[in-house]
């Protein structure tokens, strides 16, 4: 089930105004309220579906904390995301001959091996043994 969520304001002045199970009556509240917009959320979700976790190392393999949970589209998979949900995000920063990584999992193990894929990819790449 969809369910569309009025919202208003920006940054500590965002709030939300109204939730509704029609679209209709939310674009309705919109023009009554005179300002606003409309979020999209589906119901029936698990947890497990929308968490993702993330991890950060240096350019030697440490761990930077510990594996941290985030939720939100910024961590859904996308069309470049193998099997099994692994993919790298934001990918090497610092500078040119050190940095850390950063991948992101279903689980923290695999956040984890996602990270060490990531810096083992752009350590082969620095030394030219990648294309």
């Amino acid at each position: 089930m969809t369910v569309y969520v009025v919202t208003d304001g920006q940054y500590s002045d965002y709030h939300i105004v109204a939730v509704f199970g029609d679209k209709s009556e939310a674009e309705k509240c919109i023009e009554l309220y005179g300002d606003g917009n409309i979020e999209e959320y589906e119901l029936g979700k698990r947890a497990e579906d929308v968490m993702w976790w993330y991890a950060k190392i240096d350019d030697d393999g440490t761990m930077i904390g510990q594996p941290r949970p985030q939720t939100g589209d910024m961590w859904e998979p996308t069309s470049w995301a193998p099997p099994g949900g692994i993919r790298y995000a934001f990918g090497t920063t610092g500078t040119r001959d050190r940095g850390w990584h950063r991948g992101v999992g279903r689980t923290p193990d695999a956040a984890i091996k996602s990270a060490r894929d990531q810096m083992t990819r752009s350590k082969a790449e620095r030394a030219g043994i990648t294309p």
